[in-house]
């Protein structure tokens, strides 16, 4: 499924369904902000079985924590690298452990029934009571690192992918199952990140509160985009005209094409610091690793990648701007092109969705 699936959905309805939501989770259930009383100033809002304070560092290989474990660190990055498709409670009615056939044979798979208690956001409108979900006994970089399963009458809330073509649902963060709800409605993360331990013990309804606090956020739909994540962390947005383009090997022999572009406006640079590059002067030189159909005078609109020896730009990150100063998404043969739900729209628009892109980020992020 890809990370715009349903964009257009929730861009028009999806704030109203989360204001919805956020109404019914403040009129379900009490919830509170503070770090203290968790244990006793709630009554449980979900029930699961007794979970043992044991910490996901435990279950990892030998060795620092893998990529796979700390892509997540804290509730926000669920929003911040690719939303998951629904954000929810659920209960698991019964597990099924297998091997695998066919060309994964071997791997240990798990499949799961899991009954939706209760919905804190989704992509889509109308949201399943009951799903399949497939976990992996072993996964990360090397297959050898052990997965935190669901459990049978256990009760968590998960960020939840969907893929279509099996209709099958799939744990965000694969390897380790978050905010498992203890018989006292507690949750624990089991997690060593501080951005997840701090609701260790909390009552399930303080991270649910955050949860619907994000979602409802006038700004989230454009946080969650493609678009919307490379504006803010590395892409810089730059309106250009194509002056030339020319052959050209870099230090390993690769070739590529140096594209020369005016820099008629830079609209957007992303948060992140560490970049050395920074637009400067009338021209950009910017290198390209594809064969890019530009038209030479054409007028564009470019997410440039400002890593270090750059900028890059890849046809997955342009658009070309029409006589009316709408934008089409340039074609791309390689890659979803960001910019192809925008379709129509002017270059003040993007402009506009990159600055709520980096607000909610820099209201919500940790």
């Amino acid at each position: 499924m890809k990370n715009y699936f349903g964009y257009a959905v929730f861009r028009y309805g999806g704030i109203a369904a989360c204001a919805m939501i956020l109404i019914f989770c403040l009129w379900a259930v009490p919830i509170s902000f503070g770090n203290s009383g968790g244990r006793q100033d709630f009554e449980p809002l979900f029930a699961g079985l007794p979970v043992d304070n044991f910490s996901l560092a435990d279950m990892q290989a030998k060795g620092d924590a893998s990529m796979s474990r700390i892509a997540y660190t804290a509730l926000s990055d669920f929003f911040s690298y690719g939303a998951p498709d629904m954000f929810a409670f659920a209960r698991v009615l019964d597990t099924e452990q297998f091997e695998e056939k066919g060309s994964h044979s071997g791997m240990v798979m798990q499949n799961s029934t899991l009954h939706i208690l209760s919905v804190l956001w989704t992509r889509a409108q109308d949201a399943p009571e009951i799903i399949s979900l497939s976990q992996s006994l072993y996964g990360g970089c090397m297959g050898d690192e052990k997965t935190n399963m669901l459990r049978r009458d256990g009760v968590y809330l998960l960020p939840l992918s969907y893929l279509q073509n099996g209709d099958i649902w799939y744990v965000m963060g694969a390897l380790d199952v978050l905010f498992e709800v203890d018989d006292r409605g507690c949750v624990w993360t089991h997690s060593p990140f501080d951005g997840f331990k701090r609701f260790d013990g909390e009552n399930a309804s303080l991270p649910a509160g955050e949860i619907a606090s994000m979602t409802s956020d006038e700004n989230f739909a454009a946080a969650i985009t493609s678009f919307g994540n490379i504006a803010r962390k590395w892409g810089i947005l730059a309106e250009t005209t194509l002056l030339s383009a020319s052959p050209a090997k870099d230090e390993l022999g690769n070739d590529y094409y140096s594209y020369a572009l005016s820099a008629d406006a830079v609209l957007s640079v992303s948060d992140n610091p560490h970049y050395r590059w920074r637009p400067g002067g009338d021209i950009i030189y910017a290198r390209c690793y594809e064969i890019i159909p530009l038209e030479q005078g054409g007028k564009y609109l470019m997410l440039l990648d400002p890593s270090e020896d750059g900028p890059y730009i890849d046809s997955g990150r342009m658009a070309k701007i029409n006589g009316d100063g709408t934008i089409t998404a340039v074609f791309s043969p390689d890659y979803a092109n960001v910019f192809e739900e925008y379709g129509g729209y002017s270059v003040k628009q993007m402009t506009e969705e990159a600055a709520r892109a980096k607000a909610w980020h820099k209201s919500h992020a940790k």
